[in-house]
């Protein structure tokens, strides 16, 4: 029993992080916008553009072999990448990720849903740029399965510019139940 509320409450911690996170990223962006500070529009757009490109990801299983998919989805990520999902249809634990177990479990997810006509769709994108090669963004995905709507996720990452292009080096997702 004891173990069990022990699970309890580090799941309830990590969930509380990633709250704490996102309410921390639209009250500065909030605050910035209100106080007339420098936004910088050019990078907001350019992560929004990047958050919208790394959803279609599923729609292309159909379309392309995994290698090159594998290949092109690990583009978006640097290679000291970590990752921290809570889902609890699947685990009562957060599930940790790195470079190499991210692409493996984006390996199982694509056999997985070939055929299936997966689909991810990002809203509510807030964009708070730290500077002209950083930023945290948070969003909700949506996840569609054969045209119906499954799941969503809160999801919060930071990204840093790397030889040119944004990359994701912190993600944190949380799944509803």
């Amino acid at each position: 029993m004891r173990i069990r509320e022990s699970m309890e409450s580090k799941i309830q911690l990590g969930v509380v992080r990633v709250l704490v996170c996102l309410i921390i990223v639209i009250a500065t962006a909030e605050l910035a916008k209100a106080q007339g500070l420098p936004y910088d529009t050019v990078v907001v757009k350019e992560i929004e553009q990047f958050i919208h490109e790394r959803m279609k990801f599923f729609e292309m299983i159909d379309k392309t072999d995994s290698a090159t998919l594998l290949d092109q989805r690990a583009l978006g990520f640097t290679r000291d990448i970590q990752a921290i999902f809570y889902i609890p249809t699947q685990k009562k634990e957060l599930i940790y990720f790195d470079f190499e177990s991210f692409r493996r479990g984006f390996g199982g997810a694509y056999a997985y849903y070939k055929g299936k006509q997966a689909r991810m769709q990002a809203r509510n994108i807030v964009v708070l740029p730290r500077s002209g090669t950083e930023a945290v963004a948070s969003f909700v995905m949506d996840f569609y399965l054969q045209g119906t709507w499954r799941n969503d996720a809160l999801t919060i990452v930071d990204l840093r510019k790397e030889d040119g292009s944004w990359k994701v080096y912190r993600w944190y997702e949380n799944k509803r139940k």
